[in-house]
């Protein structure tokens, strides 16, 4: 209530513990086996987002990603659109319709930049995100895909990847070839101290 007052706040709403389903969870029961299910927070109107360019199958892609309080939070893609790399802003125009500003780019639609499969990826992508999703998990369930290194699905894992800090990378990494779980990092790339191996080649 104080803090309330402090803000100037006109109005504060109070929820106890159990009235009500989803607002407040008692953090009484430890258990990690407990499986709970989450709803994500509201989209707000407005992200800060990253623009990156890769390239899918001799195409070249913007690669979106929303941001909220600086994490990983949404994902949009699409070709044949060309802009530099750099900071702007994702914005929900209506239920639907998204639009990127930047410096450089006015209000370009980027909803409908896909097909109907990349489309479905991206969604499922940002559904990990916006419920909290361990970027990692999400980052190496795509990879575990048939697609090679210039699939659609790969070009998002490695965008997503800039945004897993390197000590985080090797947390549960072991190299592919020897087994051992005693890597590095080294300019980007998880390195083997045991036998050299290199997942960059």
């Amino acid at each position: 209530y104080m803090a309330s007052f402090d803000k100037n706040l006109k109005g504060v709403t109070v929820y106890r513990d159990g009235c009500r389903t989803g607002v407040l969870i008692s953090n009484n029961d430890k258990s990690s086996d407990v499986f709970e299910q989450t709803d994500a927070i509201k989209r707000p109107i407005k992200l800060e987002a990253d623009s990156h360019i890769t390239t899918v199958q001799n195409k070249k892609f913007n690669i979106l990603v929303g941001l909220h309080e600086g994490k990983p939070y949404e994902v949009f893609a699409f070709a044949g659109v060309n802009f530099n790399k750099g900071k702007g802003e994702i914005v929900k125009e209506k239920k639907g319709k998204y639009t990127y500003q930047s410096d450089t780019v006015h209000s370009l639609d980027i909803a409908n930049g896909m097909t109907d499969e990349q489309a479905v990826i991206t969604r499922l992508i940002s559904l990990n995100l916006r419920h909290g999703t361990d970027i990692q998990f999400t980052v190496e369930q795509i990879q575990k895909g048939d697609g090679d290194i210039t699939s659609f699905t790969k070009a998002i894992s490695r965008v997503l990847k800039k945004y897993i800090k390197d000590d985080k990378l090797l947390e549960r990494a072991s190299c592919d070839d020897c087994g051992s779980t005693n890597l590095r990092m080294e300019e980007g790339c998880v390195r083997c101290n045991d036998c050299g191996s290199s997942k960059c080649g």
